[in-house]
């Protein structure tokens, strides 16, 4: 939901923000104290002398070490070192883990310096630095920008354990017993604490230093019951397929809806973090469908389909939320997520950014892998992508990366996703079809009387020709970059401009604009759900660290995808290609909506090419009703689905919340509509 006009600048809005921290660790490397074990008992006290450290110290900031496990003449390596400079990214081909207290010993200048390492032949080795929770390739400065983290079941919180030094000055600058050596060389005892909080993996010393790695059981620990999760500390999953991403999670129970469990998180990719609230269903939620649900923009935060329109709660007015009878998640799971980057609650360490769909795609696809993987109860659940507004270019992209990431996971042994239905809402999918419709629900009664004076929808009417010509031989025939943006600049110019000029709502052709479009979109309360998730209060409650600020549309971000033109992709040629694979597809409009209005959508959906479409073209429009009552017009065959909503405008479930609900279970239940 974001304003897309010519004549409307930009507004200054502020940018999401990311305190860091003054010391930040980049890796531990120093000389290697070499400790031989006397005693099994005596170990702990063998360790404690070669290194210089207090006994009791070791046993608190090691849990991994198991004393009683430990062989007589086995040696220790112990990592005894600085913080070198910074060199933030992990190495891809390590999955050992490598922690030190830093103490007085010299340390490497750079990441991946060559240092004197005694443990071992030669006595020069690289040096790396690996967390479990933390997938290769990622930040491991991570574990600094979390309130709190768990790594693999220890709980460590920001700031004061992270200031100071780095690591240096926290709990999480635990002494580690970096590897074990046999006196004599070759592969090593596999040694794994019974609670899996550390691991090794039984494969020699030279296959994990030369890159070559297996996959720990231990590493992916699926939960049957999500009720497990901590509500104070988030707990990270990974994924074996997705060495770039992890998942941070916690419990939320007392928030929005405390009928029903809830959890908040992010998707860590790297730098970047995605924020997500997730809604088990107030029905069955061993059973139900799961939904993922993202709003549009692009830029637009879901927060705005939470807490406006289909979520267990609303906030409509001051005051904060209130119950919502009428929210999807009477009959689903739900997920609600601030995306792309940038977006909401979601952030990048040092302004990383995504700039089109496509790439944005990847992420949703690992981050759902990620999630039915550790929580078993939802495999093989139905899964349903939905989404408004800009949603509808998003959407159809996004499942098919699922659809093709399918391959892969069952490659690898895994249950793939039950992708069964997408979902999209008064949706941007085909601007060349959006455009021209412009002039009919302004100027006819598409929907309701014209709105516009004779004069303007003259000049409208016979500019679209040439708009209809200029988009068809930049944009579609041949995508010329300067061409195109010159036919949307003409168009929005002779088609849109005239609209805003009226101050009418965009999203609701039968209101005028109540307040200021770039601020609160003509919808007052969108003000006040920012204001809502801007308190401290509310922030700590979801885990989200204080000094991000929620941003309920991130122009930084509408404008990235601009930039590379994103907008002028269509995207009805995915829905055809999930149609062909047995993905159905639920096309549903608010009749008053002008800006991804019912004329535009109807047109993509005739015009579809896939072989269903002879059929679908067949259906004429007929009335759905709920109640006794007239909902709207629908036209249905072979899994497409086209559905207009009387009544209702650009935001369908805020508008006519019992209707959309309806719909939406009569969908999910696979009932005619």
């Amino acid at each position: 939901m974001v304003p897309q006009v010519a004549n409307i600048k930009a507004v200054s809005v502020a940018l999401l923000a990311l305190h860091l921290l003054a010391y930040l660790p980049g890796t531990f490397a120093a000389r290697c104290k070499t400790a031989t074990v006397g005693s099994p008992s005596a170990i702990c006290t063998d360790i404690a002398n070669a290194a210089k450290i207090n006994v009791d110290q070791l046993v608190q900031y090691n849990p991994g070490l198991n004393c009683d496990e430990l062989q007589v003449g086995q040696k220790l390596c112990i990592t005894a070192g600085n913080l070198a400079s910074p060199g933030p990214r992990m190495n891809p081909d390590v999955s050992r883990i490598r922690l030190a207290r830093a103490i007085s010993e010299p340390a490497v200048k750079t990441w991946g310096e060559i240092a004197d390492d005694g443990c071992q032949p030669g006595g020069k080795r690289k040096w790396w630095a690996r967390l479990w929770s933390i997938p290769d390739g990622m930040d491991w400065r991570q574990a600094c920008f979390s309130t709190p983290i768990v790594i693999r079941g220890k709980t460590y919180k920001q700031p004061n354990e992270c200031d100071n030094q780095g690591f240096l000055g926290g709990e999480i600058g635990v002494w580690f017993v970096d590897d074990i050596v046999r006196s004599d060389p070759g592969t090593f005892k596999e040694y794994k604490r019974l609670d899996g909080v550390f691991s090794w993996n039984n494969t020699s010393e030279s296959v994990n230093r030369s890159g070559g790695k297996r996959y720990d059981d231990g590493l992916l620990n699926p939960l049957e019951d999500l009720s497990l999760l901590s509500q104070s500390d988030f707990t990270t999953l990974q994924h074996p397929q997705f060495p770039r991403y992890s998942v941070r999670i916690k419990k939320s129970s007392t928030f929005c809806d405390p009928t029903v469990q809830s959890y908040t998180g992010y998707i860590d990719i790297e730098a970047r973090h995605l924020f997500f609230y997730f809604f088990e269903s107030r029905s069955n939620p061993d059973k139900d469908d799961v939904i993922f649900w993202t709003n549009g923009g692009p830029g637009g935060s879901s927060a705005l389909g939470l807490f406006m329109e289909l979520g267990p709660c609303r906030i409509l007015e001051a005051g904060g939320p209130k119950f919502h009878p009428e929210s999807w998640n009477s009959n689903a799971n739900i997920f609600f997520i601030d995306q792309p980057v940038g977006v909401g609650f979601s952030y990048a360490d040092f302004g990383e950014e995504v700039t089109n769909t496509e790439e944005a795609a990847k992420d949703i696809a690992a981050f759902v892998a990620i999630f039915f993987e550790h929580f078993t109860k939802f495999k093989g659940r139905p899964f349903h992508m939905a989404g408004e507004s800009y949603g509808g270019r998003y959407i159809p992209v996004y499942a098919s990366e699922i659809y093709d990431q399918n391959a892969r996971l069952v490659d690898a042994g895994l249950t793939p996703i039950n992708l069964v239905s997408i979902m999209l809402g008064n949706g941007y999918t085909d601007f060349a079809t959006l455009m021209p419709s412009y002039y009919d629900m302004a100027c006819t009664a598409a929907s309701t009387a014209p709105v516009l004076s004779i004069s303007t929808c003259m000049r409208m009417k016979q500019a679209l020709p040439r708009c209809k010509q200029w988009i068809k031989e930049s944009c579609i025939d041949k995508f010329d970059a300067i061409g195109c943006g010159a036919a949307t600049t003409f168009c929005s110019q002779e088609l849109e401009e005239p609209y805003f000029l009226a101050n009418r709502n965009p999203y609701d052709i039968t209101r005028e604009c109540e307040g200021v479009l770039t601020e609160t979109f003509c919808y007052p309360m969108t003000k006040h759900i920012g204001e809502y998730l801007s308190q401290l209060s509310i922030k700590e409650g979801l885990g989200v660290d204080p000094n991000i600020n929620f941003t309920t549309v991130s122009w930084k971000v509408n404008a990235a995808f601009s930039k590379s033109m994103d907008q002028f992709h269509p995207t009805q040629f995915y829905v055809a290609a999930l149609l062909e694979r047995g993905v159905k597809a639920l096309i549903y409009v608010g009749a008053n909506d002008w800006s991804c209005n019912w004329i535009g959508n109807q047109k993509w959906t005739l015009d579809l090419e896939w072989s269903g479409s002879y059929e679908f073209r067949s259906q004429e429009l007929k009335s759905w009703t709920v109640g006794s009552h007239v909902a709207g017009l629908t036209r249905s065959a072979r899994g497409l689905t086209f559905v207009t909503i009387d009544g209702a405008g650009h935001m369908v479930p805020y508008d006519k919340p019992r209707e959309s609900l309806e719909l939406v279970n009569r969908w999910l239940s696979g009932e005619p509509i």
